[in-house]
């Protein structure tokens, strides 16, 4: 954990959260990308199982440090996914930036059916008032 703390401090200043990391370390599991002996990031997950031998993997949180990021990607979500097959998982549920869905539809088909906007709340008109 004490290795994971000052990722995750990284990754909630990246996305400037308000939110401290035992509050996330409440909220969600974590699991560290650690290739060929180097962390380089973690995954945010919550694994559930909502009906007897469905077991869902809803990821919530993703962070691979900047230096990592091109090169490694692929890898880490391959590795992540073996993983959770091992786990007996299922199901997963991603909860993704837009372009983080275009890569998931690039790499493994997958056209996502959980849109998530990052939009502030005012750019939501609200009509007929």
């Amino acid at each position: 954990l004490t290795l994971l703390e000052p990722l995750i401090k990284e990754y909630l200043s990246e996305i400037q959260s308000p939110a401290s990391v035992s509050a996330y370390l409440k909220e969600l599991a974590i699991a560290p990308i650690n290739i060929e002996g180097t962390l380089m990031g973690f995954w945010g997950m919550r694994v559930q199982e909502l009906v007897p031998g469905r077991r869902v993997a809803t990821i919530k949180a993703f962070y691979l440090r900047k230096e990592y990021r091109g090169r490694y990607l692929n890898r880490v979500a391959d590795e992540l996914i073996r993983g959770l097959s091992k786990q007996g998982v299922t199901d997963l549920e991603i909860w993704a930036h837009p372009g983080v869905q275009r890569w998931l539809k690039k790499r493994y088909g997958i056209k996502p059916k959980i849109i998530v906007t990052n939009d502030p709340i005012e750019a939501f008109q609200v009509y007929g008032n």
